[in-house]
């Protein structure tokens, strides 16, 4: 009933309004008026009718709003008469044309007019459902991470596709994180996005994700997607807890290569999958993160003369690295001499010697006489339990060493301070030396940016190179001191850096000279007597006589700082051959302890109570060595 009359207002307001008439509004408009009895009167676009498919006012308001072009709540249809009438015209249902309301529904669907989602906005605004149907759930996805492989990145992203819904259309989705491969998510729509980003998830290899999907009839698939299992680990894995080799710790061998192996190593999620290594002088490098191997052996390249270690690191099969590395060593290598030659020193630095530097390298440019050096220890020196503190003098070298007088002395100073000891055993402080203005070398190129930080990013000198360094105008008047870090390369030679300065000529002078040792080292130089120079400027040359490597030089123009200064009392120095040779070490006297290739001398002193915030150590040696031809 309400269909039969319901459709002839929908016509004759909608035939009116093709013609451009109206009852009401001249010349065209949407009202229908009754004009025989009076009793509707209603406007097709605004009539607040009661919803349903038993209404006649909805019937017609329907009718009209998949006519016209005006777009009102889910109407965005404007499909002119021509499908309409097609539908009325042409559709039969058994035997008959359109009765009701929902017959039009089926007859627009059959005659192919689709719109079905616009159609179902629009039948819904009026009050009658025609989506029972749940939609698809999603086809396929994509994300982050993969099935069954193992991540260290706790959060998932995940993306899908191929939800569908023949009617209404999709509206969204309900989705889980959990542990169970069957989860059904409830009817909560949690997005309407196709993508989304797991909370961050506990380590486990059993996670999935559910996803389920709802229409705008708020009609919910009854099943779901499952997605997983995905592997989560962020724990990193152990490293090796034990190892052997084909050399002593703390021995001395010809053999130049070293075979390691180790064992120990776990995971107890993704498990190890490899190991990163390294073969350095220093004892607590780290290995980056590349894996050098899966097996759990090696043997290292050929290495040259000195103190080496073997640092171990291991990644598990979800690419976490243990943050530190278990370090082996020192293995002491001594195949006969390859430059940068002399005897080394060892700190104890609380668990093992820690090779630090070569010692009486003046020698090397001098010859004939003992020496005597002073050395800044660049490595850590610790207490032993005796509270003593150890220094350890091995030789790796083609080389005799002789060795007269030794000292270690403690310097205790402010935190902010910074101490070092120059060439002819002045020590001296520094706080924060200046970069040069310039630093042009022979080549007339600037090479400031090498000398201006310890980076790493060195300037390397030859015999007979220099570079002309200009400080500008910097006030020095409570002092001026040159501090520079200073190496070897691999092949070094025995000779000196000129440190220089111009006279009145414009001639350069030289004022002092600096040996780099074998491994990095900080060297400083008081130029308060020869700064300004004689022209007034802030100007100092460095000539090289060999190659030396350069990684940084400042001009330090803070005052002298207090310091403490306070020798260490001899306790021992026993020698790994020749026993007890303490007395041979306590003075100046020209009585020696020797050291041949493989052999060492373990030291001992007594130091004072600290007293100051920090605290330096500097070495005293004095001796010679000659290489060994026979």
């Amino acid at each position: 009933m309400a269909f039969s009359e319901g459709w002839p207002t929908f016509w004759g307001v909608a035939a009116n309004f093709e013609m451009g008439y109206g009852d009401t509004l001249y010349p065209q408009d949407t009202w229908y008026r009754d004009h025989v009895d009076q009793i509707i009167n209603h406007d097709l676009e605004t009539d607040p009718h009661a919803p349903g498919d038993d209404v006649e006012g909805a019937i017609a308001c329907l009718l009209w709003d998949i006519y016209d072009f005006h777009s009102d709540g889910r109407d965005s249809l404007g499909a002119t008469m021509i499908p309409i009438w097609d539908v009325f015209r042409n559709y039969l249902t058994g035997g008959h044309h359109v009765y009701d309301i929902h017959e039009f529904w089926d007859g627009w669907l059959a005659r192919g007019w689709d719109f079905a989602q616009l159609i179902w906005g629009i039948y819904l605004d009026h009050g009658i459902q025609k989506d029972f149907t749940p939609p698809s759930n999603p086809t396929g996805w994509s994300g982050s991470h993969s099935v069954s492989v193992w991540s260290n990145d706790n959060t998932i992203y995940i993306y899908w596709w191929g939800a569908s819904d023949d009617i209404s259309g999709v509206h969204g989705y309900s989705f889980v994180w959990d542990t169970s491969s069957t989860t059904l998510p409830d009817t909560t729509m949690d997005t309407i996005s196709i993508s989304t980003i797991s909370p961050p998830l506990a380590d486990g290899n059993s996670w999935y994700f559910h996803i389920r999907t709802v229409d705008y009839a708020d009609n919910w698939n009854l099943g779901a997607l499952h997605v997983g299992p995905f592997y989560i680990d962020t724990a990193p894995p152990s490293n090796p807890t034990g190892w052997s080799s084909s050399h002593t710790v703390g021995g001395t061998s010809s053999d130049n290569t070293i075979d390691m192996s180790w064992w120990g190593a776990s995971d107890s999620l993704s498990g190890v999958y490899g190991y990163s290594y390294a073969w350095t002088t220093s004892s607590s490098t780290i290995p980056d993160t590349t894996v050098d191997t899966t097996g759990t052996s090696t043997t290292s390249p050929p290495l040259s003369n000195g103190g080496w270690y073997f640092h171990i690191r291991t990644r598990d099969n979800a690419g976490n690295w243990n943050p530190n590395a278990l370090h082996i060593g020192p293995f002491y290598i001594s195949t006969g001499g390859d430059g940068g030659g002399c005897p080394y020193v060892s700190t104890w630095d609380g668990d093992k010697y820690v090779l630090d530097n070569n010692l009486l390298a003046t020698f090397e440019s001098l010859g004939g006489a003992d020496v005597t050096d002073y050395y800044l220890l660049q490595q850590m020196l610790a207490q032993r339990e005796d509270g003593s503190y150890s220094l350890l003098l091995s030789e790796f070298e083609n080389e005799h060493d002789f060795f007269d007088h030794v000292q270690l002395i403690a310097v205790d100073h402010v935190s902010d301070v910074n101490v070092a000891v120059s060439p002819c055993g002045e020590i001296l402080t520094y706080t924060n030396p200046s970069p040069t203005v310039s630093a042009i070398d022979d080549n007339h190129r600037n090479v400031k940016r090498l000398l201006s930080s310890i980076d790493g990013n060195y300037y390397e000198g030859y015999n007979g190179s220099y570079i002309d360094l200009n400080f500008g105008d910097l006030d020095v008047s409570q002092g001026a001191k040159l501090v520079m870090r200073a190496d070897l390369p691999p092949e070094a030679e025995k000779w000196s850096i000129h440190i220089q300065v111009q006279d009145s000529q414009s001639s350069w002078n030289t004022v002092a000279t600096v040996i780099p040792r074998v491994y990095w080292s900080t060297e400083i130089i008081n130029m308060t007597k020869h700064l300004p120079d004689a022209k007034g400027n802030l100007k100092v040359r460095l000539y090289f006589t060999a190659n030396y490597k350069i990684d940084f030089v400042g001009l330090d123009t803070s005052p002298q700082a207090t310091i403490l200064v306070q020798e260490g009392e001899f306790v021992s120095a026993i020698h790994s051959v020749g026993g007890d040779v303490t007395t041979k070490l306590l003075y100046s006297d020209e009585i020696y302890a020797g050291l041949v290739p493989g052999e060492n001398i373990q030291l001992a002193f007594a130091l004072p109570e600290q007293t100051m915030e920090a605290r330096t150590y500097i070495i005293t040696v004095e001796g010679h060595y000659y290489t060994i031809t026979a």
